[in-house]
């Protein structure tokens, strides 16, 4: 009786028995034509940056423009990544809008003034579960001051 062969991998595949993707132009044109246009595409991975010099001073004028916004709003208005205009920031001294205080933060902030977990849920905007699972993961106990102001500081 004849068994079937095994092969390891695709490529000993078709090594033994020859590639089926190999299209013959003038046998099937359209096929081909397809084929061609489909290996010439080549989505990009990031979009183009400037990285000219000539760039920078009309790139450092828009930036100052947009300070007031975070720096990744700044950079997605600009259409540029975020890595350029942080080192744009680093290099000349650009101030960008703070970021925002994430969940945790605003518990820890709020905890000094707040002397049960429902008010420190009401105070925070968030819901009572999430807070306690917040309070409980950080370590986070209402009713402590924790040594910030109310800025963050």
């Amino acid at each position: 009786m004849l068994q079937n062969p095994h092969y390891h991998s695709h490529a000993e595949q078709q090594a033994a028995l020859g590639c089926a993707a190999v299209l013959d132009p003038i046998k099937h044109p359209r096929r081909y034509a397809k084929q061609q246009a489909r290996e010439k595409f080549k989505p990009l991975k990031r979009c183009n940056q400037p990285g000219s010099e000539a760039r920078t001073p009309e790139l450092l004028e828009a930036a100052r423009a947009l300070t007031h916004l975070r720096i990744n709003e700044a950079a997605r208005a600009l259409g540029i990544s975020r890595s350029v205009l942080t080192r744009l920031r680093d290099d000349y001294g650009i101030e960008f809008a703070p970021s925002r205080e994430n969940a945790s933060g605003r518990l820890r902030r709020l905890a000094g003034t707040n002397p049960t977990m429902y008010e420190l849920a009401n105070a925070a905007g968030l819901s009572y579960s999430h807070t306690y699972k917040l309070c409980k993961e950080y370590g986070i106990e209402p009713g402590v001051h924790y040594g910030q102001t109310s800025e963050g500081s």
